[in-house]
């Protein structure tokens, strides 16, 4: 093991650690049971039907599967970019001049009002969750960043990224 490797080990296994320490085990709950790997890849695309309380139960598991389990292959993500654009609570990163040039200003319009929309969803979705929790899912996208199926949604990861750590040193929500 390269010295590179063993500092991605140590990396991982102390995101795995405040993922652990912060966010609850989903077995405080008689409701809820534990994700498997099929089911926790499915959820990756779903978590915005998660309910608000339900989140942090499941967020974990899935963050944490995603440790272990990501393809490292650029292209083939099974879903992880729909974790990121979930944590990228203030929807930044989209090519809103792309937009525009190629399907004209009233696309443009409905992406903005849709992305207004996701932006409260979120916040709203994100808002009871405490420091310590921001700074695990902070850590975890620092890791993220550097994965190779997440190598298109670099934009992304970094303004989700300004989002948690923001979130983590200030503990307050922001929209």
């Amino acid at each position: 093991m390269s010295a590179n490797e063993a500092n991605t080990t140590q990396d991982k296994e102390a995101v795995r650690q405040l993922l652990r320490q912060s966010f609850p085990p989903v077995n405080a709950r008689k409701d809820l049971r534990p994700l498997s790997h099929e089911e926790a890849v499915q959820m990756r695309s779903r978590l915005a039907s998660l309910r608000n309380e339900d989140l942090p139960f499941y967020i974990r598991q899935i963050l944490e599967d995603l440790l272990d389990t990501h393809t490292k292959k650029v292209g083939e993500s099974q879903d992880a970019e729909a974790v990121v654009q979930h944590l990228n609570v203030l929807v930044e990163g989209t090519d809103l001049e792309t937009i525009r040039d190629q399907l004209g200003s009233a696309a443009l319009q409905q992406t903005l009002v849709e992305e207004n929309y996701l932006r409260s969803r979120l916040a709203e979705a994100y808002a009871s969750f405490t420091r310590p929790q921001a700074l695990a899912i902070s850590k975890w996208l620092v890791l993220a960043k550097g994965w190779e199926d997440l190598k298109w949604y670099q934009d992304e990861i970094e303004a989700a990224l300004l989002y948690w750590q923001h979130r983590a040193a200030n503990g307050a929500a922001t929209q």
